[in-house]
């Protein structure tokens, strides 16, 4: 009988852990598990093809992005098979300009530096809220003309509007991590 308790006690132990390290979405704030708000319902974007972009950087996280367009979600992936938001964006600006994320939204939006949004240049980072979990839970990379590319729990990589009411309500700032 001890060891049964013992066994249920490290049991519920690490199952608590692993919930409050937040390794788990939470359904209340899915995208598309949510009953309060309906998720985004928007048609498929793609990057420009005619668009001037102003730097090589730019060049290279628009062929990263548009490379992994399509790809569905997977919570805690990062690769061609599955990725989700901080898996897309560590991913893109590994394969673009070798730079090395943190695979966690959180973690995202302690680096860098804060931009406004009247400044938010391609390929800046924006974060937002309750999506996913409590507090910053969700990020996607700025494509410019009020556009950002993310993986969405329920559509997998895409190209969203940044000023739908689902994305405007949750913002919660911007950061540019890669120097220009």
């Amino acid at each position: 009988m001890k060891l049964f308790f013992n066994l249920m006690s490290f049991l519920f132990l690490i199952t608590a852990s692993v919930n409050c390290l937040g390794l788990k979405p939470n359904p209340k704030f899915n995208e598309h598990g949510s009953s309060e708000i309906e998720a985004p319902r928007e048609r498929h974007y793609a990057l420009r093809r005619d668009r001037e972009y102003a730097s090589s950087f730019e060049r290279e996280l628009a062929v990263a992005i548009e490379s992994y367009l399509g790809v569905p979600y997977q919570f805690g992936g990062a690769t061609r098979s599955g990725m989700d938001c901080s898996g897309f964006v560590s991913t893109v600006y590994r394969d673009a300009v070798d730079l090395e994320l943190p695979h966690r939204a959180r973690s995202l939006f302690k680096l860098g530096r804060s931009i406004s949004n009247n400044r938010l240049g391609f390929g800046d980072l924006v974060f937002f809220e309750n999506i996913e979990n409590y507090g910053v839970s969700h990020v996607g990379i700025y494509v410019g003309e009020g556009r950002f590319a993310h993986a969405s729990s329920s559509r997998g990589v895409v190209i969203s509007e940044f000023n739908l009411d689902y994305y405007r309500k949750r913002y919660v700032g911007a950061k540019r991590v890669y120097g220009r």
